[in-house]
């Protein structure tokens, strides 16, 4: 499957997060001849106060994964993401196996002596770590899918400064739960455009519209807000767009 990496800012046990995944594994996870996970987690030398890496730091740790997945790749390593949160960096492989592994990467980690780093191995032939805790949400896709409709937007010429309609969908199993968002969503301010069965005739869809501008910052609270909105009535929440404006 092609790679596909992205990312997401996301709460772990109460602390900011970073998490870049490779979404393109999703289409061929679990793999048979990958059960084993790893996990290397790098201590900070100089943690941003949000408990990132700086800079100057991220290039030394890019450089770091890119020898590692250089050197491992052929042999029975798949990358699939890393976490950046509360001044560490854990970065996620599935194996073949884990016999040899802790000393290839214990050898190939000389090259950056200044870092303290601890490696765990155990098995998970389902890849749960991975759709558990990497994959993103339906919020945090939701989060990511927000930004590139922004930056389509800004490959259009659009400066994103400037109100205009904004337009969201949601579906719901049951009528009776659309309907009780809709009377949610129009307390908030929302217009309802439709609500009426969805194209499959197994879900009831609801079409609404609010005014603002769409810069990323603001269009991700409200997608956050219609995420866990939706979820609150037994829905989904299927994103959103609007018309560029130049």
């Amino acid at each position: 499957m092609p790679r596909e990496w992205d990312f997401y800012i996301t709460r772990i046990d109460g602390a900011i997060a970073s998490v870049l995944v490779d979404l393109g594994a999703h289409g061929s996870a679990p793999r048979s001849d990958r059960p084993v996970l790893a996990r290397l987690r790098i201590e900070l030398l100089s943690p941003t106060p949000q408990g990132f890496p700086g800079e100057a730091e991220s290039q030394t740790l890019t450089e770091m994964e890119v020898t590692i997945e250089r050197e491992l790749t052929e042999g029975g390593t798949t990358y699939v993401g890393r976490c950046s949160s509360g001044g560490r960096r854990d970065l996620f492989y599935y194996l073949a196996e884990a016999d040899s592994w802790q000393g290839r990467v214990t050898e190939i980690l000389k090259a950056f002596p200044d870092y303290e780093a601890q490696i765990d191995v155990r098995d998970d032939p389902e890849w749960q770590f991975y759709f558990g805790s990497l994959f993103p949400g339906p919020s945090e896709l939701q989060q990511i899918r927000s930004r590139h409709v922004c930056d389509t937007l800004r490959n259009h010429g659009d400066k994103l400064t400037q109100p205009r309609e904004i337009e969201h969908k949601a579906y719901f199993p049951e009528a009776s739960h659309r309907d009780s968002f809709v009377t949610a969503v129009e307390e908030l301010g929302y217009t309802i455009q439709s609500s009426s069965p969805a194209i499959d005739a197994e879900h009831f869809a609801v079409h609404f519209t609010h005014q603002d501008v769409p810069t990323h910052s603001k269009i991700e609270q409200v997608v956050t807000r219609l995420c866990r909105l939706a979820e609150e009535h037994r829905g989904a929440y299927d994103g959103w767009g609007c018309a560029i404006v130049k």
